[in-house]
């Protein structure tokens, strides 16, 4: 289901999208994005629909796995949120022909189709891609599983693409966008390969290694970026042993600084999914306690901390979100909102 609450928490409407995903981690997965007037939302089955915002009526829907011929799920389903750029819907479905697409956000018809390309055995992670301009050119930058890639916003042609961690042997969960910034591409996997830095060399249309910082091996909880600083935890060994507090505990949130890949502090708070505004971090521990910390390169400052109202057995991987003055904060069944503007 996708659900509209107004304001005070009260629903306005809510639609179907498809059967519930009960595989690995049953629950939900992608974020549903708004445009205008429209909400767009990809479940993990890979059905990608459009609903006017006011209503929950269906405009449209796609089946991309069955579109693009694929043969099976990703352990998790798909997971990532559908960018709107301009006109267009763009999700990684991660086919042959349409490895990347985007689709028409009025009625679901198919602007380009971007091939696999030179790797014909890549698959899709779960990430939501960044839109960044690269060389005077508007690219969508995409996190696939053995790649980090840029495709042309017009024209869906696949710009330039780099295997992040040749010869991994945990890439079991990629989630986390690359982030752009003067001329470097930042990207981050779990378990023992850790995070990476890339410079764009020549034309633009190739990489070079900067950087590797193996203990920023974010999983879930998403990276910032504040004033060339990189703000996210890491701390994830392999192999899991189950979720417990005790894992949960082992996270620690790193500032590092993005040209140089130099760590300039560390903080154990847990694992924690992370956003920034206002020059803070809102930091939401996998176990419910939330941390707002100054995002400065020189310290680590906790302002405040606090534990939402509910006991958490499961880890909750939900990201904060900040908006209107507004901090909201998923925990498996229950959304909290909390006024931070005053």
């Amino acid at each position: 289901m996708v659900f509209a609450l107004d304001g005070n928490g009260a629903l306005r409407w809510r639609s179907p999208n498809g059967k519930a995903w009960k595989g690995a981690q049953p629950g939900s997965r992608s974020t549903p994005t708004w445009s205008d007037g429209m909400v767009y939302h990809l479940n993990a089955y890979g059905t990608l629909s459009a609903y006017d915002a006011l209503t929950g009526k269906q405009a449209w829907s796609v089946d991309l796995y069955e579109k693009y011929g694929l043969q099976r799920y990703s352990q998790f389903g798909y997971a990532e949120s559908p960018v709107v750029i301009d006109d267009a819907v763009v999700v990684m479905p991660g086919g042959i022909r349409g490895f990347v697409v985007a689709l028409n956000k009025k009625t679901g018809d198919v602007v380009w189709e971007c091939p696999v390309g030179k790797m014909p055995f890549d698959k899709v992670s779960y990430c939501t891609p960044s839109v960044a301009v690269i060389n005077g050119v508007r690219q969508v930058l995409y996190l696939s599983y053995y790649r980090v890639l840029g495709i042309d916003v017009k024209t869906g042609r696949m710009l330039w693409a780099k295997p992040h961690f040749p010869g991994a042997r945990h890439l079991t969960v990629l989630t986390v966008n690359p982030i752009y910034a003067n001329g470097m591409v930042f990207v981050t996997t779990p378990y023992d390969n850790g995070a990476k830095c890339f410079r764009f060399t020549g034309d633009g249309t190739d990489l070079e290694e900067v950087w590797v910082e193996t203990r920023l091996n974010n999983e879930h909880g998403g990276v910032v970026l504040l004033d060339g600083f990189l703000y996210g935890c890491g701390g994830y060994d392999y192999p899991l042993k189950g979720w417990v507090a005790r894992e949960v505990a082992q996270g620690v949130l790193y500032c590092v600084e993005m040209a140089t890949g130099r760590v300039m502090w560390e903080k154990n708070i847990g694992r924690c999914a992370v956003t920034a505004a206002d020059g803070m971090l809102y930091c939401r521990q996998e176990l419910g306690t939330v941390y707002l910390i100054e995002a400065r390169p020189r310290t680590a400052s906790v302002v405040s901390s606090f534990s939402l109202p509910v006991q958490i057995r499961i880890p909750s991987l939900n990201h904060p979100v900040i908006a209107g003055g507004r901090l909201y904060l998923r925990s498996r069944g229950t959304l909290f909102a909390y006024d931070i503007a005053r």
